[in-house]
């Protein structure tokens, strides 16, 4: 049977995520490497009939030929939620992806509940009080956690796409940080 699966901020080609410049480099000695190392993880993950939504930020830092030809070693049907980094020419690819979107709801099933796709992490979704999941990447693991909301980006759940349904139940298992701003809760308070 089919899986569904997400994962976000790839960055194929892009030295930057293997460099000493950044807070947490990914462990490779260059891109090569690295590109070679996401290739592997996602086809050990993944099979040719599963599905999984790419959160954006596939590819940087290489002419748009090398990362469609990166991009078309990765098994699975594959949906893409464009991020800020995504070329046309990436975006536009013919047979790469199976779909694009800017932002994407998959809606409540009896097994699982409304999932809201996006590149950005976003403080309210559609159907945040209803219990609705928000899966998202962009902050690279340097978000501020918060109730049924998940980074799925590389850097914040390791190279391989995760199950779509492990990433709702750790989403589920955020604890919100509250903040002198946060309006949701009826308990806080507005500064004054």
């Amino acid at each position: 049977m089919p899986r569904e699966f997400v994962i976000s901020d790839l960055h194929f080609g892009h030295g930057l995520m293997i460099s000493e410049k950044i807070r947490s480099p990914r462990p490779y000695d260059d891109t090569t490497q690295m590109n070679n190392a996401l290739v592997e993880a996602w086809n050990a993950a993944v099979e040719p009939e599963d599905t999984v939504y790419v959160l954006g930020d596939v590819v940087l830092g290489m002419a748009p030929n090398a990362g469609i030809a990166q991009l078309s070693r990765l098994l699975g049907r594959k949906v893409l939620v464009r991020g800020n980094h995504d070329d046309d020419e990436i975006v536009t690819a013919p047979g790469l992806w199976d779909e694009v979107h800017s932002y994407l709801e998959l809606l409540r099933t009896k097994n699982r509940p409304m999932v809201v796709l996006f590149h950005f992490p976003i403080e309210e979704w559609h159907g945040i009080r209803r219990d609705a999941v928000h899966l998202h990447g962009h902050q690279h693991g340097r978000n501020r956690p918060m109730k049924n909301r998940l980074d799925v980006g590389v850097d914040a759940v390791g190279l391989a796409p995760i199950r779509l349904e492990d990433a709702i139940k750790l989403a589920q298992k955020q604890k919100t940080v509250m903040t002198a701003l946060d309006v949701h809760s009826p308990r806080s308070k507005r500064p004054k």
